[in-house]
């Protein structure tokens, strides 16, 4: 090799080394930047995935749908709906102060009332931010039992929790809340069902539960005690509070629901006579034999009935009962004095419930007749809820004269039409508030004809009668007031 050929060859190694670093820096570049690329991608990627599932839903919520609601544990207030995905509850508890909607652009959030969130899909919920109107009207928030300060005008909570309630420690005025949850879908498991209903019962009975989600498993808490395994219907025989909720893995666990159950004595009674020798106690009262209805207004809410014993008021909404119709046998009630009225409630603000203890009708063959009352006699609250009538007693626009000086006041209860003064029969019922008796007219009749009572027409040319208010004959010279009829209607009274 010579050296010519010796430098060339030199030359071009070295040439070929630097093309080469040239070309492996280049690709290095190259590679560089398409890691780049991949890295941002995937981090975009992760973080997609990361964020795919976070929903964040902000509201105020005196834009929400308010429906009046009674929640088992927190007492009066409303559900709120119109927040899209989100269950919210706002609660009286403790407080107070009943829940109010917006005054303005705020709601005024009393100290201890309390708002209830969920996810409608049960998902967790992993943040949330209250915002009141200004930082004075603004107060700390117990979320789950842990108190969260505020800061300025909001309070802000992030953890994760299926439900949360949320107690406030002072007046807020609210004016939006957004909160972020985890919107992954999982699947809910199905509400448990139980049976018998809430209610009060009287002796003990089997209780019993189960969930329409194949392979879930029950769980069961008494009085707020922890939860523990549902396997078989079991025994309750004292006032108690069940909870019971449904798990399964990879589940989101069922809602809870709630059984309220109390338990009272019950005494069998033949007649309204014995019942009343229970009224104002604790005690319930089962009917062992039938009533009859004289009266019963449009609602069904107002009932009268009777027996060879007496009468009484059912209050509470029953089946329709026509007067004349006997109620059967077994129906229950709790006798009460409400303002010196005696009657017989049903209702459910009562704490229990037995309207369905009334049976259907056992039908009459005709109304009840009302028992003639003696006009001549004071009616007394002994008398209260008796189906009457008057006969020749004078009528004045607002009361009954029904004997010498003696008067009974009117009241319209049962919207009848009533008619111009004069002296009628009068049909009603007696009734005592206050210890004061009055009457509720149910018909007007004509003492001659038993037609309803109207006035003289004009032109009439029959002889007039003269009668005192004892329903006898007199003379237009006698002393004392005095009705005068004229052609069989009721022409003037001095």
């Amino acid at each position: 090799m010579t050296i010519y050929s010796t430098i060339i060859h030199t030359f071009a190694k070295v040439f070929a080394l630097i093309i080469a670093n040239c070309i492996i820096e280049d690709f290095k570049l190259l590679l560089n930047a398409y890691m780049k690329k991949f890295l941002l991608s995937l981090f975009s990627l992760l973080f997609s995935v990361c964020t795919l599932n976070a929903a964040e839903v902000s509201f105020a919520m005196q834009d929400l749908t308010w429906t009046p609601d009674t929640h088992a544990e927190y007492g009066t207030g409303y559900q709120l709906t119109g927040a899209t995905g989100l269950q919210i509850g706002y609660w009286q508890a403790t407080s107070a102060y009943k829940p109010s909607t917006a005054v303005g652009s705020y709601v005024p959030v009393q100290q201890n009332h309390v708002m209830t969130l969920a996810t409608v899909s049960g998902a967790d919920i992993t943040k949330v931010v209250v915002t009141s109107q200004k930082p004075t009207r603004t107060s700390g928030i117990y979320f789950n039992s842990v108190l969260v300060a505020a800061s300025g005008s909001t309070v802000t909570w992030e953890g994760n929790a299926a439900t949360l309630k949320m107690k406030f420690s002072g007046l807020s005025h609210v004016t939006n809340i957004t909160i972020v949850y985890d919107d992954s879908k999982v699947e809910q498991v199905a509400l448990p069902t139980f049976s018998p209903e809430s209610g009060t019962y009287f002796e003990p009975f089997l209780f019993s539960a189960e969930t329409a989600t194949e392979g879930a498993t029950i769980q069961y808490s008494i009085d707020g005690g922890d939860f523990t395994a549902y396997t078989a219907p079991f025994e309750i025989s004292t006032a108690c509070t069940v909870r019971v909720k449904a798990v399964k893995e990879g589940y989101t666990d069922s809602d809870v629901a709630v059984a309220t159950y109390k338990f009272r004595v019950r005494c069998d009674v033949a007649s309204i006579a014995e019942a009343l020798t229970h009224l104002d106690t604790e005690e319930v009262v089962r009917f062992s034999k039938p009533v009859i209805v004289t009266y019963q207004t449009s609602s069904q809410y107002y009932t009268y009935v009777r027996d060879e014993s007496g009468s009484t008021l059912i209050v509470g909404t029953l089946p329709k009962y026509e007067s004349g119709d006997s109620i059967p046998a077994g129906f229950m009630g709790k006798m009460i004095d409400d303002h010196s009225q005696l009657k017989l409630t049903t209702s459910v603000s009562e704490e229990f419930k037995t309207g369905a203890s009334f049976g259907e009708a056992i039908k009459g063959t005709a109304a009840a007749a009302p028992e003639v009352m003696n006009k001549t006699a004071d009616p007394v609250t002994a008398d209260q809820n008796r189906f009457v009538v008057f006969n020749m007693v004078l009528f004045d626009n607002t009361e009954l004269s029904i004997s010498n000086g003696t008067k009974l006041a009117i009241t319209n209860y049962f919207n009848t039409e009533l008619p111009e003064s004069g002296m009628y029969n009068v049909a009603g019922i007696l009734s005592v508030w206050n210890d004061v008796v009055s009457f509720y007219p149910t018909a007007f009749y004509d003492p001659t004809t038993g037609i309803a009572g109207t006035r003289l027409d004009a032109g009439a040319t029959s002889a007039p009668e003269v009668f005192d208010l004892s329903g006898r004959r007199t003379t237009m010279n006698a002393k004392g007031l005095k009705i005068v009829r004229q052609g069989g209607k009721t022409k003037k009274m001095f």
